[in-house]
């Protein structure tokens, strides 16, 4: 499975600092129960703007992608408001699991998103801040300054929604939250701007609150900086060397590909050293092969005669690699 993808736009960072490639490592969902109930419904939430919370999470449900491939299956909303007013069910104020399962059977879901808009509002304040004026000038310096106040207006948005899933099948509710989404804007009376409007300012909070539910229900990418080594102790021909270390341009050059065929072929000829097996053990990582990787730098560590940072530093993040791994595949992520 791979886990870790190569950035389109891959860079690599050389100077006084080891060279380094920029990967996207795909990161599981926090919540694995939530991640693995992939055809889902959106039942309405309650609160002052429940529905739109409720049309933007259906939104962002229905975009979430997983190696191009659309990862939930989000029941028509017309098909669910159909059900719900031919069973005659409510989902208006509390609702019981038992009414969420009965909807999730009856439109053919795995799992029925519901909750509560426990807050939404806008709190406007009022306020004076110091300015300080020059109003006197003498050879181009300001000989003396006038200290007054002008009025200010502050507006935060906050918004406060707690989701949950229950699974169809079992009754269970298998992911809860509370989130908060805050929102910020102020003008002065001397200012040229302008404040942010309330509707705005709301939807800029839900949006954060979103993007938390988003890293919670689905695996996602995040940029994550892999350092490569240039030692080439150990690497007695001086061909091999400047092989090595031309498979490093290469990688500085947007090419790891390259880089990882060299140091292959140095492999496979009998060329043998820390820097070998640790760049070995990054290209096998990047490439998905995990246990593989750990077999390379568990090879690079037993060659050094002395601890080495940046091979102890991949250890650590092949093996959480590895964790990571198993928690995707609980999720039915390839």
């Amino acid at each position: 499975m791979r886990v870790l993808l190569l950035a389109l736009c891959l860079a690599v960072i050389a100077g006084c600092a080891k060279p380094s490639i920029m990967v996207m490592q795909k990161e599981p969902g926090n919540s694995t129960e939530a991640a693995r109930l992939r055809k889902v419904a959106v039942v309405p939430f309650s609160g002052r703007d429940g529905d739109k919370f409720t049309t933007e999470l259906e939104t962002l449900i229905a975009g979430i992608r997983i190696d191009d491939r659309q990862f939930f299956e989000i029941v028509n909303r017309n098909r669910l408001d159909a059900v719900i007013e031919e069973q005659k069910l409510s989902t208006s104020g509390a609702v019981s699991p038992e009414t969420m399962v009965n909807i999730g059977r009856l439109v053919g879901a795995k799992g029925i998103y519901t909750g509560d808009v426990v807050e939404s509002n806008i709190n406007t304040t009022h306020y004076r801040a110091e300015r300080t004026k020059c109003v006197k000038i003498g050879n181009s310096i300001c000989g003396k300054t006038r200290t007054y106040t002008v009025g200010c207006t502050k507006k935060d948005a906050v918004v406060k929604i707690n989701p949950k899933l229950i699974d169809v099948e079992t009754g269970r509710i298998v992911y809860s939250e509370s989130y908060q989404g805050s929102e910020t804007s102020s003008k002065c009376e001397d200012s040229k701007s302008s404040l942010a409007g309330d509707a705005d300012m709301k939807n800029a909070a839900r949006g954060k609150i979103l993007q938390s539910i988003r890293r919670d229900i689905a695996p996602h990418n995040i940029p994550v900086k892999i350092r490569l080594s240039d030692r080439t102790d150990g690497i007695v021909d001086k061909k091999l060397v400047e092989r090595f270390e031309g498979a490093l341009e290469f990688a500085a050059g947007n090419r790891i590909d390259r880089a990882c065929e060299i140091w292959g072929e140095l492999a496979a000829a009998g060329g043998d050293s820390v820097g070998l097996q640790h760049n070995l053990g990054v290209c096998a990582e990047i490439d998905g092969r995990l246990d593989e990787a750990l077999t390379c730098l568990v090879k690079a560590d037993r060659l050094t005669t002395s601890p080495d940072e940046l091979v102890s530093e991949s250890l650590r993040r092949i093996k959480a690699d590895i964790a990571r791994q198993h928690k995707l595949k609980a999720q039915n992520v390839d």
